[in-house]
């Protein structure tokens, strides 16, 4: 809806714009703060949500998935007007695969980071636990 005074185009990007640009808007605040357990979070969101943009992109040629629509008319599948007004219909499944496979990179990527950040912080706080008991014996 948000998009849909600037035209059909964005008018119909206008889902999955919001699915990439949330995620990432909230990827940029928690870098700026670098907050790395946050970073991700947020990577793994945008990585959900590429999953959920491939998935959607891949039935563009079947369109089997309900489509929902809140306005007057009939309802449109975007990706299959957005691949067919770019002339790329014929690609569909070879650029859901992309979007899957950035998906599962940014998936990837927030695993090893969020588990890298956990086990610093442990390894922090273990140290902090140990000086700590370490100061207090000796006063």
């Amino acid at each position: 809806m948000f998009f849909y005074s600037f035209g059909e185009l964005l008018s119909v990007m206008g889902g999955t714009i919001f699915q990439l640009l949330v995620p990432f808007i909230a990827l940029v605040i928690f870098i700026k703060k670098k907050d790395y357990f946050s970073i991700s979070f947020s990577l793994f969101w945008l990585g959900t949500n590429m999953f959920n943009i491939a998935r959607y992109l891949s039935d563009a040629t079947n369109q089997f998935l309900p489509l929902l629509h809140l306005g007057t008319g009939e309802p449109i599948h975007d990706w299959n007007y957005l691949l067919s007004r770019f002339g790329q219909l014929e690609n569909t499944l070879i650029i859901s695969d992309f979007v899957y496979t950035l998906g599962y990179i940014c998936i990837f990527v927030a695993i090893v980071t969020g588990i890298h950040v956990s086990f610093r912080e442990y390894k922090s706080s273990k140290i902090k636990c140990i000086d700590g008991l370490h100061n207090n014996t000796h006063t």
